[in-house]
């Protein structure tokens, strides 16, 4: 910024701690301060004084989503738009671990890409996929939570291509989805239990318009709805 020049830093098939590729998907940083850089070929660490990689993690993947996030437990997590589109990396040993999300504990028939991840405010992690919803990492089981869209739940999310994932100041998680406007929802479930009959049923609400809501003295609940 003081001199406005522009420093590159580009893949020198002579010089083996440059750039694997010029293919940049996306950069940042870990928590400890150390800059990272993914490409068509994996992560690398880079060092930004000498302009030089100093690891990489191979990880070859032809996609246009690409990064990283290191959770506050430690995990460095890598996610990435093809395949099961997700994997860990274990910087003490150095081993990379790919999760085979297809058909797994969560009932899903098959993803197609990670293309978002979140940490909320707990802990908790919060993965977008394009076309199996929103999975939810359970930390103690080790095994991932899914949230789909249902034709027959409004409550449900609106699609299951989720592209993007954000906490607000409230806490609410907010979904960007593929092709229908973003959900939101409290990570928290909320102290309600929604009462939905179907019309057809001789003993249901009526319409979901709710005009009156009763205690007697019996304790008996009154519910009038137009209808």
């Amino acid at each position: 910024p003081a001199t406005g020049a522009v420093r590159r830093y580009v893949h020198d098939p002579a010089d083996p701690a440059s750039l694997a590729s010029n293919d940049v998907k996306s950069t940042g940083l870990d928590r400890r301060g150390d800059f990272w850089v993914a490409t068509g070929e994996g992560l690398e660490k880079f060092d930004r004084a000498s302009g030089a990689v100093l690891f990489r993690i191979p990880l070859k993947e032809s996609v246009r989503e690409f990064y990283f996030h290191e959770d506050k437990a430690g995990v460095f997590w890598i996610v990435y738009g093809s395949g099961a589109g997700l994997a860990q990396f274990d910087r003490t040993t150095g081993r990379l671990t790919r999760y085979a999300l297809e058909g797994g504990s969560y009932g899903g028939s098959g993803l197609t890409g990670v293309y978002a991840i979140l940490e909320d405010h707990e802990g908790r992690i919060w993965l977008g996929t394009m076309g199996e919803g929103l999975l939810r990492f359970d930390r103690r089981r080790r095994v991932f939570e899914a949230y789909r869209h249902d034709p027959g739940d409004i409550e449900t999310l609106a699609g299951n291509r989720v592209i993007a994932l954000f906490e607000d100041s409230q806490r609410n998680i907010w979904v960007g989805l593929h092709a229908s406007p973003p959900n939101h929802f409290p990570a928290v479930k909320l102290p309600f239990q929604r009462i939905v009959t179907p019309n057809k049923d001789p003993d249901a609400l009526g319409e979901t318009l709710v005009n009156a809501v009763f205690t007697d003295a019996d304790g008996v609940l009154w519910v009038g709805a137009g209808g």
